[in-house]
């Protein structure tokens, strides 16, 4: 009630934002994709893509039906981990069958559109 009773303070506080600009990654040359069982040495490897530029998303997958967990690390790359068999999505039934290579590429489809960098944004850097 007593926060109701106070004044507004004067001035223009809730002024126009400026102008929506997109996320420009720096360096632009694409993203990179690295898979297998142990991140240690993908992460040795994202690193060095990471001062070329690169975007980088490294998936470790066990043979298991554990599910995913996606993070951003410290060193600048994406981390995705789970079981080869579990589920990414909550819509995802509990066990699939997958081939490692396939479980790749669809992970990888599935965040394309957060993580590449289209055409149009690679010109502007």
């Amino acid at each position: 009630a007593e926060g109701q009773a106070m004044p507004l303070p004067e001035g223009d506080t809730f002024a126009d934002p400026p102008a929506f600009l997109p996320f420009v990654r720096p360096g632009g040359v694409g993203h990179r994709v690295l898979a297998g069982r142990r991140l240690a040495s993908l992460a040795r490897d994202a690193r060095a893509m990471l001062a070329q530029g690169h975007v980088v998303s490294v998936y470790v997958f066990s043979a298991t039906a554990l599910y995913h967990h996606i993070r951003f690390v410290r060193d600048g790359f994406w981390v995705q981990r789970g079981g080869l068999f579990g589920r990414s999505e909550r819509r995802d039934p509990l066990f699939t069958w997958w081939r490692r290579a396939a479980r790749v590429q669809r992970e990888t489809a599935r965040v394309a559109a957060c993580r590449e960098m289209p055409d149009a944004m690679r010109a502007q850097v």
